[in-house]
């Protein structure tokens, strides 16, 4: 960000919202377009895959780690997957904000399709929330599949 406004001040936070329909091509561009432009991205619909491959002692090709894209300048913040379910929110925090220490905050509400973000700053606590479904919220859709916790 132009000037770490951020380092400073906590509100010049610059948060990026957008659904990128599981595109991992689209996502590795976001994360490094935006990284001098927002602090916080928050994304629906995120790619989750196969990222890479780790020694394994049955498979002789390595065992696969799944996830999402990562990108040396951000912290990625995900609900873990439950199920085999890939998650349907998560978070890039920028590295910048490290002394914010943001924090997965499910003890606030558990589901996957909510993700709320915390960073803390002289005794303050700040929540940001990431949502999938908003007719979910409402109780207005059949589709959801677990109640908010």
């Amino acid at each position: 960000m132009e000037g770490d406004l951020a380092q400073t001040n906590v509100s010049a936070v610059q948060v990026f919202c957008q659904n990128v329909a599981k595109n991992a091509l689209h996502v590795d561009a976001l994360l490094s377009e935006l990284r001098n432009k927002f602090d916080v991205l928050f994304l629906q619909e995120p790619p989750w895959r196969a990222i890479r491959r780790v020694p394994s002692t049955t498979n002789r090709q390595g065992d696969e780690i799944v996830g999402a894209p990562k990108h040396p300048d951000w912290l990625t913040v995900v609900h873990p997957p439950t199920n085999d379910e890939a998650p349907r929110v998560l978070a890039y925090v920028h590295n910048r904000l490290t002394w914010l220490r943001p924090s997965l905050r499910r003890d606030l509400i558990d589901h996957r399709d909510i993700l709320i973000l915390s960073l803390f700053s002289e005794g303050r606590t700040i929540n940001i929330m990431n949502v999938y479904s908003y007719e979910c919220l409402l109780g207005q859709s059949t589709h959801c599949d677990q109640p908010l916790s």
